[in-house]
């Protein structure tokens, strides 16, 4: 789950049921990669302070599958 969306200062996502290295990619509506993290973490704060207002999408890699999902930050 990522939460709060939307959002103004930071997203938290939340990967249940995660075992190993996670991926996660934010990209700009263009598909510019703004961000690429890896972490074997199953809860992650991503800072969004810096970002322009607007939708990215935000990409996660886990246990060999794939998950893009919208975010809006205000």
């Amino acid at each position: 789950s990522i939460y709060p969306n939307p959002a103004s200062d930071f997203v938290t996502i939340d990967l249940l049921n995660s075992n190993g290295l996670n991926t996660i990619v934010l990209t700009d509506t263009k598909g510019a990669i703004i961000l690429t993290e890896q972490t074997s973490e199953s809860t992650i704060k991503l800072a969004l302070q810096d970002l322009n207002n607007g939708l990215y999408f935000l990409t996660i890699q886990s246990n060999g599958k794939y998950v893009t999902s919208k975010i809006i930050k205000q």
